[in-house]
């Protein structure tokens, strides 16, 4: 079968029929030569007197027989109603004898002198009349009159334990040569300490799935490849199949599992011991996760992780997630918030937010200018137009490489802010964008492809302010992309991709 198959060109018919095994003969075949292709393989069959093609006909057996005695099961195999039928036969008499046993398991016997009874003129009459009254009235309101020095009445029982063990195991005799579970063939619960018959269900899985790939796939595969000769005249490799999954894991399972990984993948990402792509990666590789279709490279910019922590007022916040990350509670940016920053060398140090001395740490290390200070402070922002704000500050430039432009905040850039970062309070756009534009302590990529650069500032011990910054040269203005707050090991996040795109670059 190829593209140079006449039945099976575009326009013209294609007709798949079900054809029963008892429909169907041999024709000739090769006996003599084991090294011939025609073995013992039919060249042609017959459906009812029509001949038939061997590449027209698929074959989907399951109990395949020696090549010897291919011949005598018309090379189709062996049915499974056949290998089933002696254990079949077999259960029918168990279960028969068992139905026998239950109407004679009690036996009576009444014993009497029978030498006076046999040499009486009367012969037995007298006693087949005692026999009968005795039977007809054998309940529990019955009486019986009998001699107590010559005559007794025994009650002979047959045991019956064990009965039910031997039909029972005679019929799940069939469900094990079925290699079906006897819950699922015979609807008979597992019995046993403990027994949920769980194991069994997913041998069973395991097993159907051994057989779909052993007598289903290549019948399905040559199926498939007439539909796309039918269709379009040629076959694509690349196009497949697979069968469905048989049984799916508890849901409350399959959860926890699920948790489990994403603690995992949180540890790794907290310790920096992996990248944010590889933790996509992860995700996407899962078809479980629920992210399968994500891209591992794409990694969202800007706060990984919520910038407010929820709790009720005078409550303490839990500082250590479900995953063993520790993290600080997060502090409101208000006026008198105190300010931190890291110096190039990795000293951390506070500042004053008015004079711009360091009050805390390193007194050695740089101050805030007074000048930035007031450039920060003079910043106000209209939500309901365009603004323009001060250019960047010299050393920003010159690291950039980039000449003097004011900084455009568009109207649009503020809608779509608010959209994509909701937790950013407009009382605290103009102090975000202002600590990241024109106090920043680290200036970095932040896009593979555009000219765009992530200005971020630490403001406190909890978070830093990040505003992205379009530098395109054919445009006059520096234009803000978006602006928002994130986590200072977030922001390591962010540091580790400037700093890859820029090797990269």
């Amino acid at each position: 079968m190829g593209a140079y198959s006449a039945e099976l060109k575009p326009g013209l018919s294609l007709n798949l029929v079900v054809v029963d095994p008892v429909n169907v003969f041999p024709g000739d075949y090769d006996s003599v030569s084991p090294l011939s292709p025609h073995y013992f393989r039919p060249r042609w069959w017959w459906v009812m007197g029509q001949r038939i093609h061997a590449s027209r006909l698929i074959r989907l057996v399951a109990n395949e027989v020696p090549v010897l005695l291919r011949p005598a099961y018309n090379f189709l195999g062996i049915p499974q109603a056949q290998i089933l039928w002696d254990y079949v036969l077999h259960f029918q008499e168990c279960r028969a004898a068992a139905a026998r046993l239950l109407t004679k398991f009690s036996l009576t016997v009444f014993k009497t002198k029978m030498a006076d009874i046999l040499f009486s003129a009367g012969g037995t009459g007298q006693l087949d009349a005692r026999i009968r009254f005795m039977t007809q009235n054998m309940n529990n309101d019955g009486v019986l009159a009998i001699d107590k020095d010559d005559e007794d009445v025994l009650k002979l029982e047959t045991p019956l334990s064990g009965v039910t063990d031997i039909v029972r195991q005679s019929l799940e005799i069939l469900a094990a040569l079925n290699r079906t579970p006897a819950v699922k063939l015979l609807g008979i619960s597992p019995s046993g300490f403990n027994a949920t018959g769980e194991s069994d269900i997913r041998n069973y899985y395991d097993y159907i799935t051994s057989q779909q790939e052993k007598v289903l796939r290549n019948g399905i595969r040559t199926v498939l490849n007439c539909l796309q000769l039918h269709l379009h005249g040629k076959i694509d490799s690349s196009v497949t199949f697979d069968f469905a999954p048989l049984g799916e894991e508890d849901r409350a399972a399959l959860a926890t599992l699920q948790k489990t990984k994403a603690d995992t993948i949180a540890v790794y990402l907290d310790r920096d011991i992996i990248a944010p792509e590889e933790a996509r990666k992860a995700l996407a590789d899962d078809p479980d996760s629920g992210f399968a279709d994500i891209d591992p490279e794409a990694v969202p910019e800007g706060n990984e992780m919520p910038d407010e922590l929820s709790g009720e007022s005078g409550t303490e916040l839990d500082d250590v997630d479900k995953a063993g990350a520790v993290y600080d509670a997060a502090l409101e940016l208000t006026d008198d918030a105190e300010i931190w920053r890291t110096s190039k060398g990795g000293k951390h140090f506070q500042v004053d937010t008015e004079t711009g001395a360091i009050v805390k740490g390193n007194v050695g290390q740089k101050t805030v200018n007074k000048s930035i200070q007031e450039k920060i402070n003079s910043i106000t922002i209209d939500f309901e137009k365009d603004n323009i704000l001060p250019s960047l500050n010299e050393t920003e430039l010159e690291e950039l490489g980039i000449g003097e432009k004011p900084v455009l905040l568009k109207k649009s850039v503020i809608d779509k802010n608010e959209r994509d970062h909701p937790d950013v309070k407009r009382d605290d756009a103009a102090k975000i964008i202002g600590q990241a534009l024109y106090n920043p302590d680290a200036v970095i990529p932040g896009n593979q492809d555009k000219p765009y650069i992530n200005f971020i500032s630490r403001t406190d011990e909890d978070k830093s302010s990040v505003t992205l910054l379009d530098i395109a040269e054919n445009k006059d203005n520096l234009e803000i992309v978006h602006w928002h707050t994130v986590r200072n090991r977030s922001r390591r996040q962010l540091e580790r991709k400037g700093e890859r795109i820029r090797n990269e670059g």
